[in-house]
Formats: C-alpha cells, structure tokens, sequence
C-alpha cells in the first residue's frame, strides 16, 4: 500500500482549514525571504568574448552584463574584471563603468601573458558581500607563438574528488534513495569514471558510474544496520574503496523529477519510525526571492512502504509564476525546521524570433560583407556581436554562453564544464544530476530566520569616490576633526593639475567627494592642516577609505586543485545539516580570523612603520619563517626551485600511503591572506600558496598575526596546527609619509581605458599591402534597440584567407528577455 498524501497549493496565506501553526510557519517563511531579498538584492555579472582562444599580442574584447533579476542591474554601477594566472595570481585588474548595467572592455595581450589557461573573474562590490563562488569566472587559452605549450589535461582516476550526494540530504533507512556522484580531477575538470556499491558483505547493490561532465547517478535502498561503500576502479586494473555516510534511523526521501521545460513532479516518502514528526510538511518553492508554498499532509495510517519506488513522481508541482533558471525547493515541518533541498532547472524559455540574415555575402579577401539583425520585442535592448575566421578558431560552441549563465550557473558555485550544452540541451537528464550534485549556498536558512541580518560590509557603488576621515592634531594625540573645509587638487598621472576643490567635513570627521569620473588614475593631495576659527594653522592627520578590491592580490579560482581524495556528503543529522558540498578553499571574514587576537601569539604591525613600508627585499614567508618561534622548515627541491615545507609539529605515520613531504604538507599551519585561506585543511594547492606569499614584500604588508599550536586562534580545519594571518596594507603610499610635507597624498585608480576595435577599411587602397590575418573579423558591444528600430545593421571586410565565419550575437532587452544567435556562413 503506498503513502496517501493530501496536497494543498497556495501562494500567500493558507485556507483556514489548514492548522494556525502551518500558517504562522508559512507566514515566517516568506517574512523571512522577503527581509532577505530586500535588503540583498542578488547580482549576476556575465562576460562576452569575442572569441575562445588567443595568441600572444592579440587584444580580447569583451562585453560585461550585470543584471539583476535576468534585467539590467541598477544596483551597482561599477564592475571589477580580473585576470590570473593558474595561480590564482591577478596579473590585471580593470574597472569599468556600467551605468545600465552593460560595460565594455579590452585586454592587450602582452609579455606577462605566457602560454597556458588563464582565468577572468568579474564581480561588482556589492556582490563581495557574498560567496566568491558567485562572481563570474571563465577560463581562456593564451599561445605564445614559439613558445611551450599549454599543460595537458590529466585523466588519472586515482586523482579524481569523487563526492556523493543523496537527493535532499541525507539517506534514510528503509526509503529508497536517488544518490548524485561528482568526479572531479586535480586540474578541476570532469572526470569519466566506473565502480559499483557494495553492502558490508560484498554484494553489490548499484553500478557507479559517471559522464563527460563528471556526474552521475545510482538507486539505492539502504537497510536498517547495512553499511555501504563505493568500489572506483583505477587505472592500474585496482579498485578504491571508500564507505557511504551512514543511513539517518528516521526522515524522510524528497525526489523530483522534470516533466519538460517547465513543469516538476515530486514524490514524498517518510519513514516508519518517527513517523508522526513527518506528518504535515511544507514545500517552499523560491526563486530569487519569489516563493510558492505546497502543503502535505500524510495519511497517518500509511508510511515506509519497503517496496516504494523513485521511477515516477505523481504529483506535480507548481511553477507557473517563475521565470526560466533555478528553482530552489525546500521541505519543512509545521514547525518551520528545514529537512531537505533540491534545486531544479526550469528551461521554459519562451522562443524569441531573432532574425540574421545576410544582405551581402562575399569570401573573396578584403570583400565587404553586410548583415541585418532583426529583433523583435521591447525597446532598451542591448547586444553585443563578434565576427571570427572559422579556420582560425574552433566550431566547437562555447563551453558557456549568456543563457546558460545567467540562468544556470550564475547560482551554482561549483566550477561547472560545459555549461552552455547542459543548459541548452533537450534531454533534461544531465542537467538535473547537475541540479542533483550542487549544494544550495546563496543563503542560510537559520541565518535568514534570524531576526537581525549581518550588516552588509560592502555597499553598492554609484560612482568613483574619495571618501575618508579627518582627525585633528594635539601632542601626538588625534581626535576627529569636528567640522571644516579643507582644500583638495587633483592632479593626472602626467603631474598635470586636474581640478582644485574645497572637501566639507562632518561634525565627525567624516568626508566624501562622489560622482567622480576618469580614466587610468589621478593623485589627491588634501592639505594636513586646516585654519581655525581664530584664524590659526590646526594640523590634521587624514585615513582615506580603501577601495573594496585594494588589497585583493590573489584569487581562489572555484575549482578541485591537486586534491588526492575521495569524499562522502554529509548527512542531515537531526533535521538540520543540509549541505553536502566538499569545499577546497573557504574564504573567511577578517572578524573570524582576529577572534584571538589577545589569546596569545605574536602580533606585528607594520601600518606606521616607515622602515617597512620601504623593504623591497624581505619577503612575508621570509619575515614568517625568521619571527615565528618553533615553526620547523624542510626545502624540497622541483625543478631547480627549493619550496620551504613549513610545520610546528610534523607528525608522520608508516601507515600512511604518502611520503613524508607529502604528510608534512598536511601539517602546515592555516595561513591566510586577507581573509582567504590558502593552506592547512580547507585550504588550496601548498606549493602555489608558498609561491605566492614569496612574491609578497614587507613593503605590502600592514599586518602578521602569528598562532602556533596550544593557542586558541580560530580557523575552521586548521587551528590544530596554528594559523598564520597576513593583511596586506591599503596602498604603499600610504605610510610613505613625511612630516615636512604640507599635503597627505593617495593615488586612485581610475576607470579603466577601452579601445575601440578598428579594422581595415578596403574601401581605399592604401592598406592593400598589408598582411591580413585577423582572427576577429569584427566585434561591435555596443549595438542597441530603441522604440522605433528593432533592426540592426552591422558590416565588415574580410581578412586575406577566411572562407567561413561564425556570427555569434548576445544581448538583452530592458525586461529581461536573453538572446542569442550562434550561426556559420555559408551555413
């Protein structure tokens, strides 16, 4: 007999016929998302490129998207683009301005651009008030013409991250189970993979196994008292074993299951034991801040059928009211305690008809060619086209585009491989063990409920700023300057004068100077003294504000790197762990790493140390290495390169498959570098941490907070080894003071310079002579609808040799529709 369960929908407050404490849970469910949303409106940044692959000395040419609801964001109007390295290391920071949410923006390639991926994040800085895993990141190939290629792709399975995930959170004893696998190589890339389960006995109860996007999926039905475990096969014909998290005594099972592009089914299972703490649930269905509720009500007579079956779900749930992209589903009891959560995709994207035509067609080189883009729909679109040399780029298409980020991976943190196929694809499987195997992290439940949210610490930016705080001098002693004027120039990085103002201070010492707006950088120098009411000279001492991004040097790019490991998920545990995510870098706030700050450990502080604000020389693993007491150091040398593996207490064991240098990295302490952990456990890849604190001077830091082991420094993972903390300062020049200067001085950078994109006009003949092998046949970011022309006209020359192009077009209009058209000519 199967599980009998009443189902109710409804979008606000319940009918009466439903409990007082449903209602009132439903009620402060959606007070609490509505709180949430208001005050955190969420961000989304999406990069088009005019093209994949480049070489040395090539420029990329980009178009920036910031939305806010799939819509123009008008939240923010300055976006920050970063370029690294493998590393992590930003090699290039730009700042654009994006005043209707759309930028442009160029990178010449140059010699700092060696042959091998690199990567690009965006991000605005209010949407650094959330996880990093949010920004957008992609991933490009740079070729240095003679130069050595790019690293291979390593396939080796023992290398892989294999993590399960059971569909909703946990495993349940006697309900059968839809469990997600990941595979994930070192380098972050998808991984192929076979195996099967097994029960303590040896029986196998599913085949394993995974795609080319790393993912998969097997049914189980786990029996009371029964531990599983997974068998990977290697390589080397040999198998892995790792066990299962245990099954939970009681709960229950949420499966879901797509029925088309728009429509969810669900089916809903409970355990015999406890099963009356699972009688009347709630399934809230949000997304972005829009939530739908469904009501259930189990049949108290029936519950835990052994024989259940998770092939079909029944019931269908509501989704009229939500736009295309993820849906984030979450069942609570009556009382409002979380027990499940699944994400689906909704791919009821309604087909707008676009239409790209060729008016005149030429292949001969240095023939004209001329299109017609017709788009239907409202006015305020805005829509940005590259034109490429087919011969000269892959036909391959992207691994992500703006549908499938917007919509899709915008809100999964995971590095996700071939993203624009999982989003476009027909067959919604792939794209539902996505779904399957990605953690909710966009907000905490318990965090929501809260009846005080954290103050943002980052504020959404309307313009360029000089802000800060003026104190008044007296015998060493400072206190805010209450009121005043003082004079402000700015000059040009060419030294040439740019304007002269008078800044207002506050009755607090507070000043602002908004609404600024220039290119490259300029340098301000506000007076260090003011006159008083009795006509007398007040020195004053000034703290200019620091930009969100100043001391952002290194990036933790959001991928698996160098991680020999094979993970369970966690499991809901008393009706409250809902996350089953591994994390491999976990970014944390300055307040959580200076909790212990008057606990013991030594503390240095460079902000007024005009010695070290001019040692070039000494690096920061250097100064560490020297001032912290105890801390043990082994050189190993790769590559000609001694790396310094750096512990308090090595600790080694012969029962451990690993060597010694290997189980010495285990013990590094956690160091981290302005809020961002880069060893010890939850931290990233040793040797490129090491490398990179190498390439810090004394000269960049403000402060080093050392903890050794028996010290009560908090770190989540890596306090039982110690914890390293190391800020950089906020700019060099800012305690490269003197006191015989009558100014204090802080240079700010500006809106990053764009160029246009230019191509050679074959309409003369002067250029006849040239050489001729473009790659770009045309890039325009910039093509825009108004409330009379909804047609575009774009043309171009060809190159010497292109025989065919591709002609990719993206954009969107002021309400939120996503376009898109990817076609070859000759088709």
């Amino acid at each position: 007999m199967g599980t009998k369960i009443i189902i109710a929908v409804f979008l606000g407050l319940l009918p009466c016929h439903f409990s007082q404490q449903s209602e009132t849970t439903v009620e402060r469910i959606n007070g609490a998302l509505n709180t949430f949303f208001e005050k955190y409106p969420q961000e989304k940044v999406y990069l088009q490129f005019d093209r994949q692959h480049y070489n040395s000395g090539d420029t990329i040419w980009y178009k920036a998207y910031v939305t806010y609801k799939n819509s123009p964001s008008t939240i923010s109007k300055i976006l920050y683009v970063e370029f690294m390295d493998a590393r992590g290391t930003i090699i290039k920071r730009q700042i654009l301005s994006s005043p209707d949410g759309a930028a442009t923006g160029s990178l010449t390639l140059d010699n700092k651009f060696s042959s091998g991926l690199y990567y690009v994040r965006a991000y605005t800085a209010w949407m650094m008030n959330f996880d990093p895993g949010f920004y957008f990141y992609e991933c490009l190939s740079i070729d240095v013409i003679g130069g050595s290629p790019s690293a291979s792709r390593p396939t080796k399975a023992e290398d892989c991250l294999v993590s399960f995930y059971p569909e909703g959170g946990s495993l349940v004893e006697g309900l059968t189970s839809l469990v997600g696998v990941k595979a994930i190589g070192k380098a972050g890339f998808p991984e192929i993979i076979a195996g099967k389960i097994i029960d303590g006995k040896g029986n196998k109860k599913a085949d394993l196994s995974t795609n080319e996007f790393g993912l998969g999926s097997f049914i189980i039905h786990p029996l009371s008292g029964e531990n599983y475990s997974a068998l990977i096969d290697l390589l080397d014909g040999s198998t892995k074993k790792t066990p299962l998290a245990p099954a939970a005594k009681s709960g229950i099972v949420f499966h879901t299951q797509t029925g088309g592009a728009d429509s969810v089914y669900f089916r809903m299972s409970r355990s015999v034991r406890d099963k009356e703490r699972f009688e009347h649930l709630i399934i809230c269905s949000e997304m972005e801040g829009m939530a739908n509720f469904t009501y259930l009500n189990f049949d108290s007579a029936t519950a835990g059928n052994n024989n259940n079956t998770i092939l079909d779900a029944p019931s269908l749930l509501s989704t009229e009211k939500f736009h295309p992209g993820i849906l984030h589903l979450t069942i609570f009891n009556d009382q409002g305690k979380p027990l499940a959560e699944r994400l689906v995709y909704l791919q009821n994207i309604k087909p707008i008809g676009l239409d790209l035509k060729p008016t005149e067609l030429n292949l001969a080189p240095h023939a004209l060619n001329n299109f017609e883009l017709n788009i239907p729909g409202t006015e305020g679109g805005k829509y940005s086209v590259s034109v490429t040399d087919v011969s000269m780029d892959e036909t391959a298409p992207p691994e992500k585009n703006i549908v499938s980020d917007i919509l899709l991976t915008s809100d999964i943190k995971d590095f996700t491989a071939k993203s624009a196929h999982l989003a476009d694809s027909r067959d919604s499987k792939d794209v539902d063990l996505l779904m399957l195997t990605s953690g909710w992290s966009r907000f905490h439940w318990d965090e929501l409920f809260k009846k005080h949210l954290t103050p943002p610490a980052f504020f959404p930016e309307q313009s360029l700023s000089i802000r800060g705080r003026a104190y008044k001098m007296k015998k060493n002693q400072s206190e805010p300057l209450d009121g005043g004027q003082i004079p402000m120039m700015i000059k040009m990085p060419d030294g040439t004068l740019r304007d002269i103002v008078t800044v207002h201070v506050d009755s607090a010492g507070f000043f602002a100077l908004n609404n600024l707006d220039f290119d490259d950088s300029i340098s301000v120098y506000l007076k260090n003294s003011v006159e008083t009411k009795k006509h007398r000279e007040q020195n004053i001492s000034v703290k200019f504000d620091r930009s969100p991004v100043d001391s952002i040097n290194f990036a933790v790019i959001p991928r698996w790197e160098r991680q020999v490991v094979i993970s369970n998920s966690t499991t809901i545990s008393k009706e409250h762990s809902l996350a089953p995510v591994t994390i491999s870098a976990r970014p944390r706030t300055e307040a959580d790493s200076m909790i212990a700050a008057n606990v013991g450990g030594s503390y240095f502080d460079f902000t007024n140390d005009r010695s070290a604000g001019h040692d070039y020389s000494t690096n920061v693993l250097d100064f560490i290495l020297t001032n912290a007491q105890g801390l043990s150091v082994k050189y190993e040398n790769q590559g000609g390169e001694n790396i310094p593996i750096i512990a308090w207490r090595p600790v080694f064991s012969a029962f451990v498959s690993k060597s010694q240098d290997q189980q010495l990295r285990a013990n590094s302490p956690a160091i981290f570098l302005n809020d961002q952990q880069l060893t010890g456990e939850g931290g990233g890849d040793y040797d490129n941490a090491i490398s990179m604190l190498k390439s810090i001077t004394l000269s960049q830091v403000a402060r080093i907070m050392i903890y050794p082991p028996g010290t009560k420094a908090s770190a989540s993972g890596g306090s039982a080894n110690g914890v390293i903390y190391i800020t950089t300062i906020n700019r060099p020049e800012a305690r490269d003071f003197d006191n015989t200067n009558p100014f204090d001085r802080i240079t700010m950078a500006g809106f990053t310079t764009v160029h246009n994109f230019s191509s050679p006009d074959y309409a003369t003949a002067k250029n006849l002579t040239v050489p001729d092998n473009r790659k770009t046949l045309y890039w325009n970011p910039n093509l825009q609808t108004d409330a009379t022309h909804r047609q575009l006209n774009f043309s171009f020359y060809n190159n010497d040799s292109c025989r065919r192009f591709r002609v990719i077009v993206e954009g969107i209009d002021s309400h939120g529709s996503i376009m898109r058209i990817d076609r070859f000519f000759p088709e």
